[in-house]
């Protein structure tokens, strides 16, 4: 299993995951309890996010979290993209945490998904 290196800014941890598999690294995402935790650790806190899915290929799947720029991910099923998306938010909100910043928060909003058929001038 690989270390997860810390990141000074946030291009760095995007650029990061841009370029590696959350499979490697997931070992090494696991919650920590209060009692276990170091110093400085701040109480979990319950995020909803607005997340993109839809289906490049039959075996490609893609997410991304318009509030978190650059927190994308992909995998071969629904189901997987959908368990790294959740693995790119923690660790995408861990990092801004880690960093002093707030994890923005979305504001509820009508929202419409369709598809637009063809378009004739």
């Amino acid at each position: 299993m690989k270390k997860l290196p810390q990141f000074k800014t946030l291009d760095e941890l995007v650029a990061f995951w841009d370029e590696h598999d959350f499979a490697d690294y997931i070992d090494e995402m696991e919650e920590v309890s209060p009692d276990e935790a170091r110093p400085g650790y701040r109480q979990t806190r319950e995020y909803d996010f607005t997340v993109i899915f839809w289906r490049e290929t039959a075996d490609d799947y893609r997410a991304y979290v318009p509030a978190l720029p650059g927190c994308e991910a992909h995998g071969e099923t629904l189901e997987e993209v959908t368990t790294n998306i959740r693995q790119a938010i923690k660790i995408y909100c861990e990092e801004l945490l880690r960093r002093g910043e707030t994890v923005p928060e979305e504001k509820e909003r009508e929202q419409f998904i369709g598809r637009l058929g063809s378009v004739q001038e």
